[in-house]
């Protein structure tokens, strides 16, 4: 396991600084900066080279020694051709992770929390905030880093009453209709100078890995935040069974992205296969 509280190598250092400027420049979400600029200076404390001496049998035989799973790999390998696409032609270099393979990540099904877990989980939580957050995610299908940038600003009123504005991924804009009982938990949670419905040290609010933490913390067994925006994408589905609007709902660019999130009906599965049985 790789210690992060190790120092990153000075020869790293500058060349991290700009390349994290630099991605801010590009307009890169926050969270994406900070995974990115982790995922680097891992690599630079392991690599054991300059980063100009850096060749593509050093990554090579750094990468075969990683028993990473699929995501993971494509997730690292992104970050080094980003970062060496940038640093290469910045500093006239030949590009290392040129080959670096494209690595293909199977498509998981849908795993959306069961009703009665959600419905336990609720029941059971004391914490007015930790409640809070399970309903953004379960009853609204936000994404966690969404999540912890709730702020009543982005509460906006609609024609049949009030709208939450959410920046998701890739600043895709999407507005989520309100129920009464969730605009008014918003609004009294809120921080009276920030706005932040749940503040924190970062940037003003909590953290994206912290509310999650939170998040898991209320639910059963290996259960997560993001099995609840599956619940939310499945049970949307179900209501008029139009999969443009849970696209919309969900904030997904694609609807083969919203696909993943939508678990075929158990009752209609099983009536087809009694259906066709002999």
């Amino acid at each position: 396991m790789t210690n992060t509280l190790w120092p990153v190598p000075s020869e790293w250092e500058k060349s991290l600084i700009l390349w994290e400027q630099y991605l801010i420049a590009c307009n890169k979400r926050p969270r994406t900066v900070e995974t990115r600029i982790r995922a680097m200076r891992n690599f630079a404390r392991e690599i054991n080279e300059i980063p100009q001496n850096v060749t593509e049998d050093d990554i090579f035989s750094w990468a075969g020694r990683k028993q990473w799973a699929a995501e993971t790999r494509h997730s690292k390998y992104v970050t080094l051709r980003s970062f060496y696409e940038w640093y290469a032609r910045k500093n006239e270099l030949a590009d290392p992770t040129l080959y670096l393979p494209s690595i293909h990540r199977a498509c998981p099904p849908p795993r959306p929390i069961p009703e009665f877990l959600y419905e336990q989980s609720l029941s059971d939580t004391n914490s007015r905030r930790t409640l809070l957050i399970l309903r953004l995610a379960g009853n609204l299908g936000l994404r966690v880093d969404e999540i912890c940038r709730a702020n009543i600003e982005d509460i906006m009123p609609d024609l049949l009453g009030y709208s939450l504005r959410v920046t998701g991924k890739g600043g895709v804009v999407r507005y989520l209709p309100l129920p009464t009982t969730m605009h008014r938990d918003l609004i009294a949670a809120a921080d009276p100078v920030t706005g932040f419905v749940f503040p924190g040290k970062i940037n003003g609010h909590l953290s994206a890995r912290w509310v999650g933490k939170i998040g898991a913390q209320a639910l059963p067994g290996e259960w997560t935040l993001h099995t609840l925006r599956h619940r939310f994408g499945t049970i949307s589905y179900r209501q008029d069974h139009d999969l443009l609007t849970v696209q919309r709902l969900l904030g997904h660019l694609q609807v083969s992205t919203t696909q993943r999130y939508v678990e075929p009906a158990k009752e209609a599965m099983r009536s087809t296969i009694l259906a066709i049985s002999i």
